[in-house]
């Protein structure tokens, strides 16, 4: 089975998947992901061997134009002070916890630990979103929420790029910290208000349905390709750049079967995007190394930190684990470092890289 029949089966089995749970009490998310774990327990289903980067270049941009052309500008500047303070603050309060807790808890390094927080701290609000729909909550919540989740998106990316640079041995200090953020946060935010004030003036001249929607998919990609090349945040790039075609492109450079064609061509993009990304989240389980170390009935740490042991019990759970790896979510072990997911479509892995020396 080839790499591109599986994704193409694996869209059918997210559409599958989307009418089967008109039928039953489980959010969408949550079925697709457990649909994933199954599919990745079938004889023979491939890896998709393909470079982080490139899988975050293609589903990253759509999914962030989408949400951002159908938000208010005026709902969310109402509403700007919650959306910063969980956005920012909120983000980084969340950060420091979960920092906390796997270094107390699971005797990570501070650096990695942190790398997994940032990972880890981003919310998703699509099933949330859906339930509002259903019971028709205000749309002031739903502005907070959804605003919310594109702007920490934005601060994790930017913050996973800092504390990855820190694991990678460049560490800053607090001041070189925020000013990177500050740098790449407002010339993100520079990028994408130029790109989407010349495309809105182009709009303005331009009356074809395909012509336009084809438009605001190259905004979406090279928003975030051009913001990339100059060493900024792309991901800000293109939530400007939405939120002005999404609240003055659309608006007044659009005609009314324009702005239709282009929200439901945006509305199937996100569709299908989400369905791949939960489908490929459930394919990464390693399901072996998840019940192993349950059955041996001990628990081992393999990080490396100074003055404590690296491992309390080794079992036979954990040592099959690390002896025989996970080939199917590409689990590689070795000293210092852990049985660390390197999935091909997840975020570039620090603990692969640093799997030849231990982190103090």
């Amino acid at each position: 089975m080839s790499e591109t029949v599986l994704l193409v089966e694996l869209l059918v089995v997210a559409i599958v998947v989307a009418i089967v749970v008109k039928y039953i009490r489980l959010p969408y998310t949550i079925a697709l992901v457990l649909a994933g774990v199954f599919v990745g327990l079938l004889p023979e289903v491939p890896a998709l061997p393909v470079h982080p980067r490139l899988w975050l270049l293609l589903f990253l941009p759509p999914l962030l134009f989408e949400g951002t052309i159908n938000m208010d500008l005026e709902l969310l500047k109402r509403y700007a002070t919650p959306v910063g303070l969980l956005a920012l603050p909120g983000t980084l309060v969340s950060v420091a916890l979960l920092t906390t807790t796997f270094h107390l808890l699971f005797a990570l390094p501070v650096p990695l630990a942190m790398l997994l927080a940032v990972m880890l701290s981003p919310t998703d609000p699509v099933s949330v979103l859906a339930t509002f729909k259903e019971h028709g909550v205000a749309r002031g919540l739903q502005t907070i929420v959804e605003g919310e989740s594109v702007f920490n998106d934005g601060v994790a990316v930017v913050l996973y790029i800092i504390v990855l640079a820190w694991v990678g041995g460049d560490a800053l200090t607090v001041a070189e910290g925020i000013v990177e953020f500050v740098k790449v946060v407002a010339g993100g935010a520079l990028v994408g208000a130029v790109l989407g004030y010349l495309t809105h003036r182009l709009y303005s001249v331009i009356d074809d349905n395909l012509i336009e929607v084809g438009l605001s998919v190259a905004l979406a990609y090279g928003a975030y390709l051009a913001a990339e090349r100059l060493e900024v945040s792309g991901v800000i790039a293109v939530v400007v750049a939405g939120l002005i075609i999404g609240n003055y492109g659309r608006i007044f450079s659009m005609s009314p079967s324009t702005r239709l064609s282009l929200t439901n061509f945006w509305e199937v993009a996100a569709f299908l995007i989400n369905g791949l990304l939960f489908l490929m989240i459930g394919l990464t389980v390693a399901v072996a190394c998840l019940v192993m170390p349950a059955r041996s009935g001990s628990y081992s740490s393999p990080w490396s930190v100074p003055g404590r042991s690296s491992s309390t019990q080794r079992s036979g759970g954990t040592d099959s684990c690390r002896a025989t790896g996970c080939p199917k979510a590409g689990y590689t072990w070795s000293t210092g470092a852990a049985c660390a997911v390197a999935s091909p479509w997840r975020w570039p892995s620090a603990c692969h890289s640093l799997s030849a020396r231990s982190i103090s």
